[in-house]
């Protein structure tokens, strides 16, 4: 029994040891969301070249950041819009996805946002818009 506990203690410790800091790629899994994040990675480079999104909003920023998420509807109904909530410290960002984001189609953008988020944290699904009107908010 005490070689089995030993070994558990051991595998933990190696898996805290190899974590994935959130610059890096970085898979995440929520399995009651109607989107799954399936990875994120943050870009601390100048921001053009984007896709998707309403970036907008973060271009006033000198030194802004790339945001990559890839996510998958995983309801029946097309989504219309995701927003996102990313984590740094104690900055927060919201970045709001438009679209048609159709049932288990894996789909990646890139945002821009503000460079506080160059050490991004975690990042979660705020709300959700389907295409037949009803919506989605995180509780």
């Amino acid at each position: 029994m005490n070689k089995v506990f030993i070994a558990g203690i051991a595998a933990a410790a190696i898996s805290a040891g190899n974590a994935v800091p959130a610059s890096a790629q970085s898979n995440v899994s929520y399995t009651d969301d109607p989107i799954q994040i399936v990875r994120y990675a943050v870009h601390p480079e100048f921001a053009t070249g984007l896709s998707g999104g309403d970036s907008s909003a973060y271009v006033s920023d000198a030194n802004p950041v790339i945001i990559t998420i890839s996510f998958v509807n995983t309801g029946k109904v097309p989504v219309t819009s995701v927003r996102f909530v990313v984590h740094a410290g104690n900055a927060a960002e919201t970045i709001v996805d438009k679209g048609t984001f159709s049932s288990r189609v894996n789909i990646t953008h890139n945002f821009a946002a503000g460079s506080e988020l160059d050490d991004m944290s975690a990042i979660e699904i705020e709300g959700v818009t389907l295409a037949d009107g009803s919506s989605w908010e995180r509780a």
